[in-house]
């Protein structure tokens, strides 16, 4: 199956966007519990979508007991793909077991991804001394028995269970690709999931993760993700969800989209149409449109929107009235900044590359109280190669790296 992977695992890849965005599906269900979400991201994101190789959609000829004892064996899988794509970078969302497949592999490929999204997933179902998992060993065994007995009952019973929310028509597609699945490979996966502890290897996530966890879920309590965001080593954010289920795609979609596009697109948005706009609207006016939304601006979108303001300075040859260094003077004095080491050096980026030395001056006036102990504000420099400018930025008398490139 390796060599035709993308045609066995059903892998498409639409939308208009520059990013990428993967998709993927949870225990019971296939790529199509996302035809809810796809239509509010396809404008912004190329999208991988496939079918693990368990679900109903894929030939059953393709698993194989031996290999996939683990969830390593399908962490090899969405790594080929990904490969044979030739995805250097994307943003990865994971539903229930995927969620945990998106975490090893971000373990073991951390230059992938930008951001793990997390939704219904748990590092381990079964309770322990001071873990809160959710299931204890006999109802684990309860459950696969009842499984393996009559699988047909055990869909009917399991379904309205994980749906959770009155809606009928959420538990008729959850059953549906339930039977699409064939019971023995049903068994044999909820297996390798329920076994799977990855408690001890969270820490070793260095990507930004968002847990979204339904506030009432028989699969996967809020301890979980509590668990979750103290526990994995990158920043970690939870987003709530006031539903009941495992499944907010299929039974709750519009508030699903809600928060997936505050987690992705707010930012992307924003900084987009900066750069596209800045010259005719002016920085100013974007800002002053940000701030009148009741957002304040964090210190990575404002270094974002200084960074480009400041290279539209260099391409103007350091023009001292152009619109941009204007609006820096007017945005020291009427927003509130976050006082960070790389937010100071874009400012001063833009005053010197007009020749506006005194806006250094003003600068270490209202940050007075960033000097190091060395007595020093952060700076930075920057040198012209091959028509390409180096910035670097200083960071406490330690090189921070290149901050951009033009």
């Amino acid at each position: 199956m390796l060599k035709n992977l993308l045609e066995a695992l059903n892998v498409r890849v639409i939308g208009t966007g520059d990013n990428i965005l993967v998709l993927a599906h949870g225990f019971g269900t296939d790529q199509s519990a996302w035809q809810r979400i796809l239509p509010h991201f396809t404008p912004y994101y190329r999208i991988i979508l496939y079918d693990l190789v368990c679900a109903g959609t894929v030939n059953p000829d393709h698993f194989d007991f031996r290999r996939y004892t683990t969830l390593d064996a399908f962490v090899d899988d969405l790594l080929q793909i990904l490969n044979s794509l030739g995805v250097v970078k994307c943003t990865y969302i994971g539903h229930s077991a995927s969620a945990m497949i998106g975490i090893l592999t971000s373990i073991r490929r951390p230059d992938l991804f930008t951001r793990l999204v997390l939704i219904g997933g748990s590092p381990r179902f079964l309770n322990d001394k001071d873990y809160h998992g959710g299931f204890e060993k006999g109802e684990i065994e309860k459950v696969l028995s009842a499984m393996e007995g009559n699988y047909e009952a055990w869909v009917n019973e399991f379904a309205p269970l994980a749906v959770g929310a009155d809606v009928p028509a959420a538990v008729r597609e959850f059953s549906r690709t339930l039977f699409n699945m064939r019971p023995d490979i049903t068994l044999w996966v909820s297996r390798t999931v329920f076994d799977s502890d990855l408690r001890g290897v969270l820490g070793m996530v260095k990507a930004p993760c968002c847990i979204i966890q339904s506030a009432k879920d028989t699969s996967v309590p809020v301890s979980v993700a509590m668990y979750l965001k103290t526990h994995l080593g990158g920043r970690n954010t939870i987003e709530m969800l006031h539903t009941e289920g495992h499944l907010p795609h299929l039974s709750s979609p519009a508030l699903l989209v809600q928060v997936l596009r505050r987690v992705l697109l707010s930012r992307m948005l924003l900084l987009k149409d900066t750069a596209e706009t800045i010259r005719e609207k002016g920085v100013c006016k974007k800002m002053g449109a940000f701030m009148e939304r009741g957002l304040e601006p964090d210190e990575s979108t404002m270094t974002a929107i200084l960074g480009i303001c400041t290279n539209l300075v260099m391409l103007d040859s350091g023009k001292q009235e152009c619109e941009e260094v204007k609006a820096a003077e007017k945005i020291m004095v009427g927003f509130h900044l976050p006082a960070a080491p790389l937010t100071l050096v874009l400012l001063s980026n833009m005053f010197a590359a007009a020749g506006r030395w005194g806006g250094s001056w003003n600068i270490e006036g209202r940050y007075e109280g960033e000097r190091d102990e060395e007595g020093t504000l952060p700076g930075c420099s920057w040198i012209k190669v091959d028509n390409k400018v180096q910035v670097y930025g200083m960071e406490k008398s330690k090189i921070r790296g290149c901050i951009s490139t033009r």
